[in-house]
């Protein structure tokens, strides 16, 4: 048992640093941009960042949309669509719940740019944290919602189906009046 997880661990870490990687990058373009352009007084800073950042009912309601995306991804993994009108209802379906669950990956993402944006402005300029112990409680801040992100998209990358395209290409070609 302990060896299975092991080397479930190994195969999956480069996997989930590459998702890390990806994510800390997304976040830094989404969020620590506009904090480095717009940041040139305190008051600035302050405003951009607060404008980055989500309030709490929309991460509520955000939180919430995650629900009916997970169960139409699952009822994907357990039934198979019989018929191609079906497939396509789903897929429609699928692909829709897709973009409003998501939406909270992108809230996160900009409050983990935001917080990146705010700890390299705090470590580099006399704007930002006052303190250490605020720096690094904001690190740690940072580092939660990097994993959390992480987890999300790696979720949201388990649950999205698989295109179903052939690794082949068909070489047969029939009469054209063949019927």
């Amino acid at each position: 048992m302990k060896k299975d997880l092991l080397k479930n661990f190994k195969s999956e870490l480069p996997q989930f640093s590459y998702k890390l990687m990806t994510e800390l990058l997304l976040g830094i373009i989404i969020g620590a941009i506009p904090v480095w352009v717009n940041a040139s007084s305190k008051q600035e800073l302050e405003d951009t960042i607060n404008g980055l950042l989500a309030i709490k009912q929309l991460i509520n309601h955000a939180s919430f949309l995650l629900i009916p995306y997970t169960v139409i991804c699952l009822y994907s993994f357990a039934y198979n669509r019989k018929t191609d009108t079906g497939a396509r209802r789903f897929n429609y379906i699928h692909k829709i719940t897709t973009e409003v669950g998501t939406n909270l990956l992108a809230i996160i993402r900009a409050g983990l740019g935001a917080m990146f944006g705010y700890l390299t402005i705090s470590a580099f300029t006399e704007m930002g944290a006052k303190s250490t112990a605020e720096f690094a409680t904001t690190a740690s801040y940072l580092l939660f919602t990097l994993i959390l992100c992480t987890g999300i998209s790696l979720f949201h990358d388990i649950l999205t189906p698989k295109s179903r395209t052939s690794l082949y290409k068909n070489e047969l070609k029939f009469d054209q009046n063949l019927k």
